[in-house]
């Protein structure tokens, strides 16, 4: 019996047959929007967890979102804690199915403000904000979280307190209640508002 030597095929052996150096197929949208956001992250030089992992960290971080009475809460902007949700597809809802490619800016607490008259004035809430409209307030640990992965130019923390001192309902605190005293010299009286 003879042998007979294989042919050579030096033809097959320049072709690759790894997965790697295979034919480079499209990306689907999925993996075009996270290898865009990695890409942006890595640019940044920031170290955020991926919108998945932030989204499951502050779910957990709610499941105890309920006010107590004396806890801290924090401000933070309607607007940019919705632009959050859309980016980290918060609530599965249709309206963030098309999810923002790019994590929002840092939290700007600051636009909820007035505009100071000097440098060393203290930052003071605007009258008039409507809660879930202009602002929504997250407890602590929620905060801690949003805070140290995205920063913010103030912190606005308030204390829950009770709704009045026959109620049991509870409320945060977003304005520090001011008395004026008004008193008019000529009829003796003193008023209080």
């Amino acid at each position: 019996m003879d042998k007979t030597e294989p042919e050579d095929v030096g033809e097959l052996d320049e072709i690759p047959l790894t997965r790697e150096s295979s034919l480079d197929l499209p990306k689907s949208d999925d993996e075009n929007e996270e290898s865009e956001i990695a890409n942006q992250e890595s640019e940044n030089g920031s170290d955020l967890p991926p919108p998945e992992d932030q989204k499951m960290m502050v779910k957990v971080a709610m499941k105890t979102d309920d006010l107590v009475l004396g806890e801290t809460r924090y401000i933070i902007p309607a607007r940019w804690f919705t632009s959050w949700k859309g980016y980290a597809h918060f609530d599965d809802l249709k309206i963030y199915s098309r999810r923002a490619t790019s994590p929002p800016p840092s939290i700007p607490n600051l636009s909820l403000c007035q505009q100071t008259t000097s440098s060393n004035d203290t930052p003071s809430l605007k009258v008039g904000l409507l809660d879930v409209f202009d602002y929504v307030t997250v407890n602590e640990e929620v905060w801690g979280l949003l805070e140290g992965w995205y920063g913010s130019d103030a912190t606005f923390p308030r204390k829950t307190i009770k709704q009045s001192s026959h109620s049991t309902k509870l409320m945060v605190e977003v304005r520090t209640p001011y008395l004026f005293f008004y008193s008019f010299f000529l009829t003796g009286i003193l008023f209080c508002c």
